[in-house]
């Protein structure tokens, strides 16, 4: 009658050796590539697959640092044609140097600034600067530039303190307007050149910024000007300042002997981007990482009996032996 296998089972064949061979040796080198050669092709042949940035979406803790300037220029209003080639301007500022300097010209009144959290979270959703001003007499208002700073944090990923400015220059006005109301409505944004780098073990590399807008004291014309401090903010890695392309502006022509520039800025939430680190990067390749090391730990376990069975690193090969009945 024919046989036929009813079961079967393995018979494990063990090969030894003293820790100081050159068995033992290959045995250690082969258990560390099993475990190095997975991490080395998921994450450094594969890196274009890993997401090399994270963007992170987080409302920004802003605040007034009282720092401003303010410069208006007037024209010949053509209601009087006295002075149809004279022009003049009025400057007012937080800076003691600009308002030794335009002494005879500041003539703002009034200066106004507001703040609200509107949903009680600690950071400043909405800001509102009321500026009054006078226009000397028989002139119109050309164009003004304004300049206020602020103090700007994100601290989701890890603290960082973004430099920030409102920048308005040669903002135009309607044609000869003398006096009313001018209101300028806009949203800060976070302007980025590159990702932010966040500290973390093993390496303490974090993002720099110059948060020297305008040096105190500053006793150089040019670092006043618009164009310098424009070049300035844009020498960070990122800044905030005024969405040029949300600014909605209305003006209101009024008998009155003052200019009022009504400024209201909305902040939001920003997308901020970061630099994703290494522990951030291991976190998304440990499937790879795993698929990959079945396949070399089952290669390297074939490689291993394949050697040691045709005896080339020689080694003790202790095979079970049962008799059978």
């Amino acid at each position: 009658m024919k046989l036929i296998t009813l079961h079967k089972r393995n018979a494990y064949i063990q090969y030894k050796h003293t820790i100081c061979s050159w068995a033992a040796i290959f045995v250690l080198l082969a258990t560390i590539l099993t475990v190095i050669l997975p991490f080395y092709f998921s994450f450094y042949l594969f890196n274009d697959i890993w997401s090399q940035y994270k963007i992170v979406y987080e409302h920004p803790d802003v605040k007034f640092q009282y720092k401003y300037m303010f410069v208006a220029e007037y024209g010949a209003s053509s209601a009087d044609n006295e002075n149809s080639h004279d022009s003049t301007i009025t400057a007012c500022s937080s800076y003691e140097y600009l308002n030794e300097l335009f002494e005879d010209f500041s003539e703002c009144s009034m200066i106004k600034f507001w703040e609200k959290d509107s949903d009680f979270d600690h950071r400043t959703d909405h800001m509102a600067l009321q500026l009054t001003f006078k226009p000397p007499q028989g002139y119109a208002l050309n164009n003004f530039n304004l300049f206020l700073e602020f103090y700007a944090k994100l601290s989701r990923q890890c603290h960082l303190q973004i430099p920030a400015a409102l920048l308005f220059q040669q903002m135009q006005v309607p044609s000869n307007f003398r006096t009313g109301e001018i209101f300028i409505e806009s949203h800060l944004e976070l302007v980025q050149r590159t990702g932010f780098h966040c500290p973390f073990f093993l390496r303490q590399i974090k993002s720099h910024f110059y948060h020297t807008i305008i040096p105190e004291n500053s006793t150089n014309l040019r670092d006043y000007e618009m164009v310098a401090i424009r070049r300035k903010l844009k020498n960070n890695p990122a800044y905030i300042s005024v969405d040029q392309s949300a600014i909605v502006t209305h003006w209101n022509r009024i008998p009155s002997s003052d200019i009022v520039l009504n400024i209201d800025l909305h902040i939001d939430e920003m997308g901020s981007r970061y630099h994703t680190s290494f522990w951030q990067r291991l976190g998304q390749i440990w499937i790879y990482y795993l698929s990959i090391f079945l396949v070399c730990a089952y290669v390297m376990e074939k490689l291993k009996s394949y050697i040691f069975s045709r005896q080339m690193i020689r080694a003790w090969e202790i095979i079970p032996w049962k008799k059978l009945y």
